[in-house]
């Protein structure tokens, strides 16, 4: 399972975030040099907004009711003009609670190949009739 890079908007997108958790935090969303200041060189994106970006591409592949469990690691900052890529393995199949499941492994990358976020989840299949 993969999903196509996002890059396009991720400022506007990391601003979008911001007013949607109630907050603003400069170094994610405001073009001045708070982040050139702090030393991690410029702005960065919201490690929960590629978080969702990896939760989005489990929800497209197994539908938004089917996931059991989802766990993320935040690995590295996220530049804005990055392209990151959201891809997953499924390890396992398996029965439990009456459901056939699946678990895996996802993971979001940028255009470099380093590591954003990493993480493990269980989604329940579609029965057959």
């Amino acid at each position: 399972m993969s999903s196509p890079g996002w890059s396009k908007g991720l400022l506007h997108t990391c601003n979008w975030y911001d007013t949607q958790a109630h907050r603003v935090t400069l170094i994610h969303c405001i073009p001045i040099p708070i982040g050139e200041a702090l030393g991690i060189g410029g702005i960065i994106a919201h490690g929960m907004l590629i978080m969702g970006f990896v939760g989005q591409l489990l929800s497209d592949y197994v539908g938004p009711t089917a996931l059991r469990k989802f766990n993320a690691r935040f690995k590295g900052m996220t530049r804005i003009g990055d392209e990151i890529t959201c891809t997953g393995t499924i390890t396992e199949k398996y029965e439990a609670d009456g459901e056939a499941r699946i678990a895996g492994k996802v993971q979001a990358a940028d255009q470099n190949g380093d590591v954003k976020v990493t993480g493990t989840f269980v989604a329940a299949l579609p029965h057959r009739a």
